[in-house]
């Protein structure tokens, strides 16, 4: 099958989400720019959480957050890394904090508008990490969840390592696929209802 020209090459987005208990309500907002630390509504709890990629050492910053590859095919997987990482330091302290990730998949064209395409043919390799679980919403969105609390300094097992677009893909088009995350402070009473959970139990495992 003959390949994409370059004007089709697959950018792949890692966006830092440094979100507390707020559900994400606009992703174009997210997107373009790195959110400051935000202090939990929960006293003395701080929640700073960034996006791990390709087991690179630190967190994706401003302007280091679009991995560009190789043309995109169809049924071909391209390598895609990603963990999320409970961001601690002397200046800003964390504490234990549960995450959970929305994929968002998106082609473009040279303009940068958004392209129709049939969304439900992307697809995922997940990682080994049985920690994580998802959930689908009757909003028709995916939250991925990490069941175990992720300590101050401490990272994720992979939630995906590579994905793959099974439909055509559309012409003079470039391939992004957002990496939404957030965060709650896990050493509270019922911190999950923000999420409208009550525990882990009722989600699925990745398959």
């Amino acid at each position: 099958m003959r390949q994409m020209s370059k004007k089709g090459k697959i950018v792949i987005a890692g966006v830092l989400g440094l979100l507390v208990i707020a559900i994400v309500g606009t992703t174009i907002a997210m997107l373009q720019k790195k959110t400051d630390p935000v202090q939990n509504d929960f006293a003395g709890a701080a929640v700073n959480i960034g996006v791990i990629e390709n087991g690179k050492d630190t967190p994706l910053e401003d302007g280091d957050n679009t991995n560009i590859y190789d043309s995109i095919v169809k049924d071909q997987p391209v390598g895609k890394e990603v963990s999320i990482k409970n961001i601690d330091s002397a200046e800003y302290p964390t504490t234990d904090t549960y995450v959970r990730v929305r994929l968002v998949p998106i082609f473009r064209n040279e303009a940068g508008e958004t392209v129709p395409a049939d969304m439900s043919k992307v697809s995922y390799t997940y990682g080994d990490d049985g920690n994580w679980k998802k959930e689908e919403t009757a909003g028709g969105e995916t939250y991925y969840y990490y069941t175990r609390a992720l300590a101050p300094d401490d990272v994720s097992g992979m939630l995906i390592t590579s994905v793959t677009y099974t439909g055509e893909v559309p012409e003079g088009t470039t391939f992004e696929l957002q990496v939404l995350t957030e965060g709650i402070a896990a050493n509270q009473k019922d911190s999950l209802s923000a999420w409208g959970l009550s525990g882990f139990n009722g989600l699925e495992a990745l398959v």
